[in-house]
């Protein structure tokens, strides 16, 4: 798993460069990579993967990256690493097997079930 790819779909390459070393910079250069998978590739390529391995978790990243954990406890991430300088953050989950992704009582914002739950309706409220 490589954090940066969760981002090439939607970031143009400028921002999968950013803060990125001289040498690094000039490999990139080299490749002409315009897509940002393109560019992701040519970065990694270019550098000695850091590697992260937490829970299950494996992932690569370049240099400007770090694990930091940030809370501990149950619904804490499995591994979050952070990108410097920057406020990029990258958190793995363990999801429960049963389904059931909150503990009792919490929603995520905009879902449609609450604690494993179906969310009722305003009119299902009105007949109860």
């Amino acid at each position: 798993m490589i954090p940066g790819f969760l981002l090439a779909a939607a970031v143009a390459g400028g921002a999968l460069t950013a803060d990125l070393p001289d040498d690094v910079l000039a490999a990139v250069a080299g490749k002409k990579a315009t897509r940002p998978d393109e560019v992701l590739a040519a970065v990694m390529s270019a550098v000695r993967p850091y590697v992260f391995e937490a829970g299950g978790v494996h992932a690569l990243t370049d240099r400007r990256w770090f694990q930091a954990d940030s809370a501990a406890g149950p619904g804490a991430p499995v591994l979050e690493i952070r990108r410097w300088p920057g406020d990029t953050i990258v958190a793995f989950y363990a999801l429960p097997a049963g389904g059931e992704l909150l503990p009792g009582g919490l929603t995520l914002s905009g879902a449609a079930t609450r604690a494993g739950h179906p969310r009722r309706s305003s009119e299902d409220r009105r007949r109860s």
